[in-house]
């Protein structure tokens, strides 16, 4: 179980990783529900969104967006759940499945930023491992 004090915790490691860097994070349960979402001072309120979005696919997959997200964008399949989820679906770097180490999935970290893809699933994995979940991209 993901509770709120450790994706609280996750949060700020993440935040403290891309130090500088204005961008949004947010945590959801293992059932897609809003933990924790916060964004540095800077960050366009356009992140927020699209960090939400990022938790949102990953925890609705059931899986690392990294092969299923790139198969989904070829295909009309993107468009429809996008729309059918009210635009809360953005499998893309940055969207990153998080799991116990029991290996149950616990939740989901999304990150968005002007930095880029690279870096928003770097720092989301970062601060999955400083507080101890696996992050699966």
């Amino acid at each position: 179980m993901l509770t709120l004090k450790r994706a609280d915790r996750l949060a700020s490691k993440i935040l403290a990783a891309g130090e500088g860097h204005p961008f949004a994070v947010a945590v959801v349960d293992e059932g897609g529900n809003l933990l924790v979402l916060k964004r540095h001072e800077d960050a366009g309120f356009f992140y927020v969104e699209m960090s939400r979005a990022k938790a949102w696919a990953a925890v609705a997959l059931r899986r690392g967006v990294k092969a299923s997200g790139e198969a989904l964008m070829k295909r009309a399949l993107l468009g429809a759940l996008t729309d059918i989820s009210d635009g809360r679906f953005l499998p893309i770097k940055g969207s990153v499945l998080l799991r116990d180490r029991k290996k149950r999935i616990v939740g989901a970290v999304g990150v968005a930023g002007p930095a880029g893809g690279d870096n928003d699933e770097a720092w989301a994995v970062q601060g999955a491992e400083a507080v101890g979940l696996k992050a699966e991209v």
